[in-house]
């Protein structure tokens, strides 16, 4: 069964079993934005993740592990709004980016996944995103094991991401945008607050021992056993 933490309790990051590898990367300086877009472009880049702060520019390359923990982390949401009925739309890695004035300012990611969940119904038969008339993503999920998913954080301020993930296969912490431009430590999450980080990382615990098809079944029927009398009640 799975643990939680107090409510009174301060925020901790919850413990796992293995770190993960670091992403390989590259990082540019000096880059304008016109060519941070045209590398962007690229279809030969497609499986490249990038990450633009103001004329710094890294090339990421993830993991195979790295992949699984991401991976893992999409089935287990999308399980679980499965299981309670949650109107939900994966947006992936889509790429998420506003210009800003100047030659090389500008912020630009794409998060490990994301998900709508409020503005799900708002965002359902959208093609392109595009942030200065659309709404970013509810649910950023950040997966590293280096120090760089810190520095995510600023891109994902000022894109206006209200929750982020961050899970470096040792540690998982639940974030919220404050109003200062900050991420601050949660026990719930905001978008699905039926959750807390012990619950998610127990879970991705068994995955392996269970194989992807059968855990992502248990969290379905976890979710609908323990959560929904739950959701019923508040």
């Amino acid at each position: 069964m799975a643990t939680t933490t107090g409510q009174d309790a301060p925020p901790q990051p919850v413990r796992a079993v293995e770190p993960l590898k670091s992403k390989a990367r590259i990082v540019l300086h000096d880059v304008p934005w016109d060519l941070y877009e045209a590398l962007r472009d690229i279809h030969a880049n497609r499986h490249v993740q990038m990450a633009y702060d103001d004329g710094s520019l890294v090339l990421m390359s993830p993991s195979m592990r790295h992949e699984f923990g991401s991976r893992r982390l999409v089935l287990f949401v999308r399980a679980v709004t499965i299981a309670l009925d949650i109107p939900c739309l994966d947006a992936g890695a889509t790429t998420l980016k506003k210009r800003g004035r100047g030659k090389r300012k500008g912020k630009g990611k794409e998060a490990d996944t994301s998900f709508y969940l409020a503005n799900e119904a708002r965002m359902r038969l959208k093609v392109d995103l595009n942030l200065s008339v659309d709404p970013p993503p509810d649910l950023a999920i950040e997966v590293d094991a280096t120090r760089s998913s810190k520095g995510s954080l600023r891109i994902y301020a000022r894109l206006g991401v209200p929750e982020v993930w961050r899970y470096d296969g040792v540690s998982l912490w639940f974030l919220r945008l404050q109003e200062d431009g900050t991420y601050a430590s949660c026990e719930r999450s905001p978008s699905l607050p039926m959750l807390t980080p012990a619950m998610v990382l127990d879970w991705l615990n068994r995955a392996e021992e269970l194989g992807e098809t059968r855990w992502a079944a248990r969290v379905q029927e976890w979710a609908r056993a323990e959560l929904a009398p739950r959701e019923g009640q508040g």
